[in-house]
């Protein structure tokens, strides 16, 4: 398949970049606003060109925001996706030596602070 073209290019740069920004994709009237395009039809366009090579996925017909960048994009852009760690490790839990409760340890990826949580046996309220 071919790759690209610069108009393609452009647009793919333009979708990641304002994702970044915003936090959410944009819609077609502001793919439309950014490039100067009449109809959100010439917009809808691009994001065809951009399927069909496998640069982006597209959600529900009639839903916007759901333009997802793929990993070929992104490796095209030369970025990639970063893997969020987990927000918190479990570790199996302990018996409270003075009152038999359940005791649980979490512990934060990033700077490694334990958490406790102290949780009753079961059968006690």
């Amino acid at each position: 398949m071919i790759g690209p073209t610069n108009v393609q290019l452009r647009t793919l740069k333009f979708i990641q970049s304002f994702t970044e920004s915003n936090g959410v994709c944009p819609t077609l009237r502001e793919i439309c606003e950014y490039f100067g395009i009449s109809s959100t039809n010439g917009a809808n366009d691009r994001l065809l060109g951009l399927i069909r090579k496998g640069l982006i996925t597209k959600g529900e017909r009639d839903r916007s925001r759901t333009i997802v960048v793929t990993e070929a994009g992104l490796a095209l852009l030369g970025r990639t996706r970063k893997p969020i760690p987990p927000i918190i490790h479990y570790t199996e839990p302990t018996k409270c030596v003075d009152c038999g409760a359940t005791l649980f340890t979490l512990t934060c990826p990033m700077c490694r602070a334990e958490l406790r949580e102290l949780k009753k046996a079961a059968g006690r309220t």
